[in-house]
């Protein structure tokens, strides 16, 4: 009994001081409504219950706070603390809607774009968690429609489909972007995909359709980076340069290649 008596003591200590904390808070908000210091209070308070395992705590205090101080700095941590609790509660919808409220709150603003990359991996790793792999992207392809020029995105969604061996979503990706974003790099790195994968032929098209789309200078660099450390064999490698030497019939690198 006294072994027990003394566990419990010692944990109640905590649920004691959490309370003490929240009748605090109460008694600020009471007298100083307009407090500078009360959002990061709160949020330390709500910090606590998840550090002792009070997911109620969490969410009741959550709502309060994001309540209370929509545009406070703290709301974004405090949100995150929201969706864990909710997935230790396997409440997977609540979970799905505070992912859902950030990435429309974060979406199209450079200054957070960093929070808005956590908040959407975030999401996609509890979908693989929770074997809804359609759903992670149905995810991808709603943040690309909701914002077409994040190149970080399309990188992501190839990744994610070539981790799964999906490549022929991967290679329509690689093309959508590369489409989208004709000086960004994209037909090189369809290009180094082809060769990965030992697609000759593909590799071969593509940088005809390259030759037709670089400058001198551009080809250059793509056959120096991309062309030239692949070790292709002898018939192919002159293939491709073929094309860019029937474009550019004056330049000495593809001359001499």
């Amino acid at each position: 009994p006294q072994w027990q008596y003394e566990s419990e003591n010692q944990t109640s200590v905590g649920y004691f001081h959490r309370a003490r904390a929240s009748q605090l808070l109460d008694l600020l908000d009471g007298r100083f409504p307009h407090a500078k210091e009360a959002p990061a209070l709160h949020a330390s308070l709500i910090g606590a219950y998840e550090q002792y395992g009070d997911d109620d705590g969490v969410i009741r205090s959550g709502r309060k706070f994001l309540a209370a101080y929509p545009q406070s700095f703290e709301h974004y941590s405090v949100a995150l603390t929201m969706a864990s609790s909710f997935a230790r509660q396997r409440r997977v919808a609540d979970e799905q809607a505070v992912y859902d409220s950030l990435l429309k709150e974060l979406a199209g603003n450079a200054s957070l774009k960093l929070q808005y990359e956590q908040v959407f991996d975030r999401y996609v790793t509890r979908l693989v968690e929770l074997k809804r792999t359609n759903d992670a992207l149905a995810l991808y392809r709603h943040e690309i429609d909701r914002d077409p020029q994040d190149q970080a995105l399309y990188e992501k969604l190839a990744a994610f489909l070539d981790q799964r061996g999906l490549g022929a979503q991967v290679e329509q990706v690689y093309k959508e972007a590369a489409a989208k974003f004709p000086d960004s790099g994209w037909q090189q790195k369809l290009a180094r995909w082809y060769l990965r994968l030992r697609r000759n032929q593909d590799f071969a098209e593509l940088t005809r359709q390259v030759v037709q789309i670089f400058n001198g200078t551009g080809l250059e660099k793509y056959f120096r980076e991309i062309v030239a450390p692949a070790s292709l064999d002898a018939a192919l490698t002159r293939q491709v340069n073929l094309y860019a030497h029937q474009r550019f019939p004056d330049n000495l690198t593809f001359v001499k290649n």
